[in-house]
């Protein structure tokens, strides 16, 4: 991206100068333009682990059915695409949409207290959770999390993992640790380099000439 542009007047021409910035790294998809509030974020590849039990969640079929913890690996089923409402670094108490590999999102029925599937194809109060992080503050790969329905429950793996994942938990105990995974580091803008483009000189003639 182009930040700047300055145009300097010398003595023997006008000198440009662009100056640019640059990330390297993958990017997060995003629909934000310069001077206006971010919005949702993609996040593509997200796992969760079971704390307890060590197993990952995962949606049969890839999405449209049952939501389970049973795997021992994340493979297609167990990966999936974490929208941060509210865009910006993905922080404790921001609200996400979890959409598995079919594109449908996860959904806790009745907002929460019973089951949780991911067959839905909406992004309403339903399939909204809240991601929280036990000490608060920037979440990161590897760090222990709960996820919290609308009604306030909690997604819980039975047992701590090896079986059914349910949307009823009443707090965020062992059953209802999840490690998230996929997470990249923030990569930092460096500066790109200086390019100089100068116009060409008007010979003493040319510049009488075209004087008024």
């Amino acid at each position: 991206m182009i930040l700047n542009r300055f145009v300097r007047a010398t003595g023997c021409g006008v000198v440009f100068l662009s100056i640019g910035f640059g990330c390297s790294g993958q990017v997060p998809s995003s629909t934000e333009s310069i001077g206006k509030q971010a919005q949702a974020l993609t996040l593509p590849g997200i796992s969760f682990q079971t704390a307890l039990g060590g197993q990952f969640l995962g949606t049969q079929n890839n999405g449209g059915g049952v939501v389970t913890a049973t795997a021992t690996a994340p493979q297609a089923w167990e990966t999936f695409s974490l929208l941060d409402v509210n865009g910006g670094a993905l922080e404790s108490g921001d609200s996400v949409f979890i959409q598995a590999g079919n594109r449908q999102f996860f959904q806790a029925l009745n907002g929460g207290g019973s089951t949780l599937n991911a067959a839905s194809n909406s992004q309403l109060g339903w399939e909204s959770f809240k991601l929280f992080k036990p000490s608060g503050g920037t979440v990161a790969d590897g760090d222990v999390v709960g996820l919290q329905a609308s009604s306030g429950s909690w997604v819980s793996a039975q047992n701590g993992g090896g079986g059914p994942v349910f949307a009823y938990g009443g707090a965020l105990g062992s059953w209802e640790q999840l490690k998230i995974r996929g997470l990249s580091a923030p990569k930092l803008c460096r500066p790109r380099r200086l390019r100089l483009r100068r116009a060409p000189s008007q010979s003493p003639s040319e510049a009488s000439a075209s004087a008024p």
